[in-house]
């Protein structure tokens, strides 16, 4: 058994589908836990042997938690960049999209919202250990603070729920765990399958990432001005050849001239 194949046996489909519900509960944004889970998978790829035998999800967690803060951190400094500048915001990331709430049971619905609006880190405490399941001690860990802070934001985070829901719904552990996420952009089964090619080494990534429209258009016009100068380059040494050689001509004429 190869390497990839190790570490696809250790990362199933299950275990990939709770990373995805972490990023997508630490990002709120499709595309970023998606970009987040892919991530984690090319750790994984790229370190089998620091793959655990017996259990692999807090290891993985750990990955998927790192990265998505990573994400975050790069998301607040554009953002911040952004205000610099005088760009008006176009809208809040964490916002609940409208229309998944249209498609969600009512409590479902009201869960949502009421987890979005929790400050942040209390949100990532109730993220990792009641939607993820990691115990307090390794959420403290994969956050870089104490077993008892994280203790605290949970408590906290739990009574900031049920003060938003009101009678709408009693807040347990069990309610957080079953809460209903979006799926990847092209599907959970699309998504699954990518990941586990991605770890197992079936799937190659594109040789030129982040491959924009813009950089395409730079690019392109790159290579037209590097045309261009070849293409003068070679009509001077042309023209140049042609005038040394009429020079030539001209000296030796003048050279018979002077010998008559």
């Amino acid at each position: 058994m190869t390497m990839g194949s190790q570490v696809s046996a250790t990362l199933d489909a299950s275990c990939l589908s709770r990373a995805w519900r972490l990023a997508f509960g630490l990002v709120w944004n499709r595309d970023d836990a998606f970009d987040v889970v892919q991530a984690a998978c090319l750790v994984a790829a790229a370190k089998p042997g620091a793959l655990p035998t017996d259990d692999v999800w807090p290891w993985l967690a750990r990955v998927v938690t790192l990265e998505a803060l990573k994400l975050r951190s790069k998301r607040a400094a554009f953002e911040r960049a952004r205000g610099e500048a005088g760009l008006a915001n176009s809208g809040d990331a964490m916002d609940v999209d409208a229309a998944l709430l249209l498609e969600r049971k009512e409590t479902q619905q009201a869960l949502r919202a009421a987890l979005a609006s929790l400050p942040v880190e209390e949100r990532d405490a109730l993220t990792l250990t009641h939607i993820a399941g990691l115990s307090v001690r390794d959420a403290a860990e994969n956050l870089g603070v104490s077993s008892s802070t994280v203790d605290r934001r949970v408590q906290s985070g739990l009574a900031g729920l049920r003060r938003r829901l009101g009678e709408k719904q009693h807040v347990t552990g069990a309610a957080l765990a079953a809460l209903c996420f979006e799926d990847p952009p092209q599907g959970m089964d699309t998504a699954l399958k990518g990941w586990l090619g991605m770890v197992s080494g079936q799937v190659e990534l594109a040789p030129i990432s982040g491959a924009t429209p813009m950089k395409i258009a730079l690019l392109t016009g790159l290579g037209f001005v590097i045309l261009l100068c070849a293409a003068g380059g070679c009509f001077w040494h042309f023209h140049h050849d042609q005038a040394s050689e009429h020079l030539q001509q001209m000296h030796e004429f003048f050279r018979a001239l002077h010998g008559k």
